[in-house]
């Protein structure tokens, strides 16, 4: 049985669980280098205090610090409550971190990336990148998608999308109702034809991380213009732009707490996109593309109920 089965684990997803791990012996590392004492709680307090003050001042990654304090207290309880300097230094850190947050995407230009995957035959990450915007997904979301996720609704052009576990869903499935022609043509023209728990695009995040900057190069932004994360933050940016309801953009995005998603998400997206600018050269390039895809925009005949 893997040691990861074991209840002291439960909630935590693999990365995480990595990231503790990483973050925990590098503070050991540096603990063993400068031969500190952590018999006691007070002795760790202070040498982690210490080491957290230090990955401040050498600019080092602020999630670091608080993956290692997360971890200490996730797999030692009995200290949670006796790092009090450790934590304070944290907090102070956290007031003046300005996080650097992924750029939001526009709708058109995730059309025209859309397009640009059919064009180079990767229909399927079309597909993906079309539901992450619909749905907010995140990207450990979207590559975890099946086949057999996406449900039809008898008699409508629309579908249902199932997220067996999310980050904040308590290890509770969620179904999100997607009423769009074009997600659902291209659903429609590139499904299996049989019913499948095949991964919707089954390739590695480092594939998909190198995969994504492809189209963006084609339609002349730098690999750096834009990150996969920002999918979710365009589409929860659009959707309220859309509709106006703030409650609909909160249940969609399956956010816990709805100043996060209108303070970090909406309010901050938006902003961006009004910000944003494009040269006359990535504008036309973006137009053609997303034209391209409007032919998805189009009705199925009624042959398509026979399937049902």
């Amino acid at each position: 049985m893997s040691d990861r089965l074991h209840l002291k684990f439960a909630g935590l997803q693999g990365r995480t669980l990595d990231a503790y791990g990483k973050a925990l012996q590098q503070f050991l590392a540096y603990a063993k280098r400068h031969q500190a004492k952590l018999s006691t709680a007070r002795q760790l307090d202070s040498v982690l205090a210490e080491y957290v003050n230090i990955l401040y001042q050498e600019g080092e990654s602020f999630s670091a610090a608080g993956h290692l304090l997360s971890s200490i207290k996730r797999f030692i309880p009995e200290y949670k409550a006796k790092l009090a300097v450790a934590t304070q230094f944290h907090r102070n850190w956290q007031r003046m971190h300005v996080p650097v947050r992924a750029t939001p995407l526009p709708h058109d230009l995730v059309e025209a990336l859309a397009a640009m995957c059919l064009d180079i035959n990767e229909p399927a990450l079309a597909l993906l990148l079309i539901l992450g915007f619909r749905c907010f997904l995140r990207t450990n979301e979207m590559l975890h998608l099946q086949w057999n996720h996406l449900l039809t609704v008898p008699g409508q052009q629309s579908l249902n999308l199932v997220l067996p576990v999310s980050k904040t869903s308590n290890g509770n499935p969620q179904v999100l109702r997607i009423d769009d022609v074009v997600t659902y043509n291209l659903w429609h023209q590139y499904r299996p034809t049989s019913f499948s728990k095949a991964l919707l695009w089954p390739h590695t995040f480092r594939q998909f991380h190198r995969t994504w900057k492809q189209p963006l190069r084609c339609l002349r932004f730098s690999a750096a213009s834009y990150s996969p994360y920002g999918i979710r933050r365009g589409g929860a940016t659009y959707f309220f732009l859309t509709c106006g309801n703030m409650d609909a953009a909160v249940a969609r995005g399956r956010w816990a707490n709805g100043k996060t998603a209108r303070l970090y998400y909406i309010d901050d997206g938006a902003l961006a996109l009004a910000e944003m600018e494009w040269t006359y050269l990535q504008k036309k390039a973006v137009r053609r593309w997303a034209k391209i895809l409007g032919r998805f925009n189009k009705p199925l005949r009624k042959k398509w109920k026979t399937w049902q």
